[in-house]
This record gives structure tokens, sequence and C-alpha cells, in this order.
């Protein structure tokens, strides 16, 4: 008699961390229930990113402390993620990323993927004074170095003094 007390006892205590685990004179066999008790799903995280680098998204599975899900992207060119919602890019772009639980709750959250911008652009001549028909090189620097677009737009204040060819 005191050995039934004791197995409903545990079984009590067991039961109400989240699994059931069945007692017999056998091999014990665990249920998991938290499939069942999942209401839905959110994701946070950034969803802008410069191309190149890599993000993390978080998921949290409401209903149960079980935040396993399966992570997909809309579009693998632009960007992919991971099992752990570790986000590499690759292009300039939208992506969007969904997560979706085992028993088909999902969320979604679009990423969109930035240009690498120029931060600085230095030039190798600060003043210069030229004679009518004397030509002069000016060279441009661009930082940063991986920046997705590097290309320099030349202009003067006045045309009818100086012409600038890019070259």
């Amino acid at each position: 008699m005191k050995r039934k007390a004791l197995v409903l006892s545990l079984f009590v205590l067991v039961g109400t961390l989240g699994s059931v685990y069945l007692a017999s004179c056998g091999p014990s066999e665990q249920i998991d229930t938290s499939e069942d008790k999942v209401t839905g799903v959110e994701i946070s995280g950034p969803i802008w990113v410069e191309q190149g680098n890599t993000i993390t998204l978080s998921v949290d599975v409401l209903g149960t402390d079980d935040d396993r899900v399966t992570w997909t992207s809309s579009d693998e060119n632009i960007c992919k993620i991971d099992s752990e919602g570790n986000i590499t890019t690759n292009n300039i772009g939208k992506a969007t990323m969904i997560d979706k639980t085992s028993n088909s709750k999902q969320a979604s959250i679009e990423v969109v993927v930035n240009p690498i911008k120029v931060t600085q652009i230095e030039i190798n001549i600060e003043n210069k004074e030229l004679v009518s028909g004397e030509e002069e090189e000016i060279l441009a620097k661009v930082y940063l170095e991986n920046a997705t677009d590097k290309t320099v737009n030349w202009t003067v204040e006045n045309p009818d003094i100086v012409v600038v060819e890019a070259g």
C-alpha cells in the first residue's frame, strides 16, 4: 500500500512540470504534452541589417517553455536563417523570415538588407589654382572599403570656368 501512495505522489509532482511520466514496474514512458499547449508564436530582433552582416532573431512560443521552431527564409538569395535564428545576409533586398512550431503555429518578420554605405571620401587636393588650359588629376579615396557602391559623382559650381571629366 505504501508503494502505491509513493507512485501516486511522484506522478502528481512530475505531471505538474509539463511532461507526464507513467510509472510501472517496467520501463517508464514519457509523453510530451507541450505541443498541445502552444497558443502562438512571437518573433523579435532587428529588422534592418547591412549587407555582409549577421543578426539573430529570437522566438517566444506562447503557452509553453519549449521554444523549438523551424526557421525558413522566403528568399535565400537575400538572406539565410539557421535553426538558431541566426541570419546571414547575401544581397540587398527584403526577405521574410518564418518560424513554425511542430503544431503549425507560425509567425513571420520581414528583414531588410541595406547596402553598406560610404562613411567618408578623401580628396588628394584641397585647393588648386589652374591656368586656362591646364589640367590636374584629382583622386578620391572612398571609405568603407567594402561599401556596396563606391561610385564618386563629380560636379562643379560653375561649369563655364572648369570642366570635370570622370576617368
